[in-house]
This record gives structure tokens, sequence and C-alpha cells, in this order.
């Protein structure tokens, strides 16, 4: 019986379609990774209504071009950083949420709990004390003697009423850092204050990372879709962009301004 050979096409990779298909998937990967550093860069340099633009641009508009899910992560990761630092603590809470359900988080236990961290401030930025303790006990699960994460949960054992349990937090907190002034409380003083903030806590100097290369067909196969005389130049030049680190100049350290403070 003869084989119905319709039934069974492939797809051609002379095809003019498939290859007009191809440079166009190309292209819209090559543009989110391009767009996601240019997020890094005005993140390095605080400019943050800015790098929201192009990680809103990454998480939605470009989200089916991202390299994988660890990536998107990541994105939706900085995009609540930045949005907690703008004090849009209601954005920055649901964006940690969904960074929750993607695979960045799961690569190590350190990152889950700086992620439940993260989102635990930002629940206790709007006086959801109950529902930051939850989180901030599962960061210390994964984390234990955190200073910064027992420095914060404190704040949330204050906000609750649970005054001994508190104490016990900042006295713990200041046990790890003891030269840093940051972790002195003065009880007479913080009756007045729902938390502070420490310039310095993980989530906010977590490293923006410059790992992703340009995405697309390896050279050879990059010629097929790009075609030879498009097959040089910029498209094939090395993707690294020099970390904060690596290049010439440094960026400027988050500056440590000892507590930021909100009163009641």
């Amino acid at each position: 019986m003869q084989e119905d050979v319709g039934c069974h096409e492939s797809q051609d990779s002379d095809d003019p379609e498939y290859l007009q298909d191809q440079r166009l998937k190309f292209l819209r990967e090559l543009e989110w990774t391009v767009v996601y550093h240019r997020a890094l860069c005005h993140h390095y340099l605080r400019r943050f209504h800015e790098s929201i633009l192009f990680l809103e641009r990454c998480r939605c508009d470009l989200r089916p071009f991202a390299p994988d899910n660890v990536a998107l992560g990541r994105v939706i990761f900085f995009e609540g950083v930045e949005r907690s630092a703008l004090g849009q603590f209601q954005q920055a809470e649901a964006l940690f949420s969904s960074c929750l359900v993607t695979d960045w988080p799961t690569l190590s236990n350190d990152l889950f709990a700086l992620v439940r961290f993260a989102r635990g401030k930002a629940l206790q930025c709007q006086s959801k004390h109950k529902e930051a303790l939850e989180d901030f006990c599962i960061a210390l699960g994964l984390v234990s003697g955190n200073p910064y994460f027992l420095f914060r949960r404190a704040w949330s054992y204050k906000g609750v009423g649970n005054l001994v349990d508190s104490a016990t937090d900042f006295e713990n907190a200041k046990l790890q850092k003891p030269a840093d002034p940051n972790f002195a409380v003065d009880y007479r003083k913080i009756s007045k204050f729902e938390y502070m903030e420490i310039s310095s806590e993980p989530d906010v100097v977590h490293e923006f990372v410059t790992l992703l290369p340009v995405p697309g067909p390896e050279p050879e196969a990059r010629k097929l879709v790009l075609g030879e005389d498009k097959s040089e130049g910029f498209l094939n030049q090395p993707s690294f962009i020099p970390s904060p680190k690596q290049s010439r100049k440094q960026p400027k350290k988050f500056k440590n301004l000892s507590f930021a403070a909100k009163k009641r």
C-alpha cells in the first residue's frame, strides 16, 4: 500500500515562509534581550521609573519571547523591587506573588527566601502585618538567622502586638550585626514607628545579572536564518554586556542612610 506522503509534510528549511517566520522570531527574542539590558542599565542608575517601562515590556508585550521562565521570574522580581522603592507597595506585592510561581525562585532556597522576604516587606508597608509575618517566617525557615529578615519580622510582631517576640528578633538581629548601628534599636523611640528600612537589605542590593546571551540559532544556523549577507556585523558580535563590577566606572552604591522610617 502506497503511503500518502501528503500527510507527512515536514517544515522545509528552504521554504521562504518558514525562513521569514524564523527571522521574525529571532528578532523578537533579540528585542527581549536588548530591552532587558536597557532596564538593567536604568536600574543601576536608580532611574526606576524608566527601568519599570522596559521591565513591563519584557513581562507583557514581549513575554512570549523570553528565553525561559527563569529569566521571566527575574524580570518580575526586579520590577517588584523597583515599585517597592517608589512606594507602590500593592503593585509590588502582586509582582512578588507572580514571581513565586515562576522557575526563578526555585533555583535555590536563598532565592525563594529572598522573594518571600521582599513580598513580606511590601505587605508590611501596607500594614498587613499578619500576612507579612507568614512570609518572614518562611524566609527565616530557609535562611536561618538572617539579620535583615529578623529585623523586618520584629516590626511586624510589634505591629500585631507581640512585643516579646518582637524584642527577641530585634536582639537576635543585633547579635548578628553587632558593629552595624542600624540594628541598634532604641525601644524608647520606636513606639511611634510602624517599620524602619535599612538601605542594604538583600532584595534591594541583589545583583541584576547580565547573563542573558543574544538568543536564537547558533552562528552556522544564524547564516541560514538571516541570510549570508546579514550574517556578519552586530548580530555576530559577542553578546556579553559588562556587569557593573566589570565596567570601567563603578555605579553609585546604595547609600546606607541608616533608617528610613514610617510613622504610624
